[in-house]
């Protein structure tokens, strides 16, 4: 079962590269990791603006720290990477492109087993409980007051301290139906999937308040 969470991706593009414009895209390299929200957010951006994702050369690096030196070096023309990452690349002079959160996509979900809802429900309400505590503690504080802590358990480098940029935070939250309908179409068409699921069949409504 599946509930909404706020993050953003980012198509950048090599400081050294001459791309200017998304359309100049077609042909060039991008590294992504395959099959995953990472391609999902690669293929929606190209799509926007009518380029099919298989007029690009998608490189596979599964690792992000990788991805982030194969960008900086320019061992590719471009990559998709999720903040913090992608504020690193930003400051160490990559260019946006274009990314998740300006054209509306948010595809990234918690999920729980239906074991887990059948039979950890106050666990789970403890823990959205918690979730919704921390967006108001985040939304009402400097950065700094809690800044440290998001490095150390989230395994960030020190370098993002100043340069992070997070997502405007929401209280927990369903996701929407148009997002849920699109990764269902796009897990389909690649064959990741072999049944087409229900929005109802996936998203259980009883911990959102």
């Amino acid at each position: 079962m599946k509930w909404l969470t706020n993050g953003t991706y980012k198509l950048l593009i090599g400081k050294e590269k001459d791309i200017n414009d998304i359309t100049m895209i077609k042909g060039k390299d991008i590294a992504l990791s395959k099959n995953t929200i990472i391609e999902y957010a690669t293929d929606k951006i190209l799509e926007k603006y009518g380029i099919d994702p298989n007029e690009v050369n998608k490189v596979v690096v599964p690792q992000i720290p990788a991805r982030l030196e194969m960008l900086q070096n320019g061992k590719v023309d471009a990559a998709t990477l999720p903040d913090p990452l992608a504020s690193v690349a930003i400051k160490n002079g990559a260019k946006v492109i274009e990314s998740t959160d300006r054209l509306g996509i948010n595809p990234g979900v918690l999920l729980f087993t239906p074991e887990a809802i059948e039979q950890k429900e106050n666990e789970i309400r403890a823990f959205y409980k918690a979730y919704n505590k921390a967006v108001e503690y985040i939304k009402n504080n400097e950065k700094s007051a809690y800044i440290d802590i998001v490095i150390e358990k989230a395994g960030f480098p020190e370098d993002v301290r100043d340069i992070i940029n997070l997502p405007e935070y929401t209280e927990a939250q369903l996701p929407s139906k148009e997002d849920f309908d699109g990764v269902m179409d796009w897990l389909v068409k690649k064959g990741l999937i072999k049944k087409v699921y229900s929005y109802d069949e996936l998203v259980d409504s009883r911990f959102i308040n």
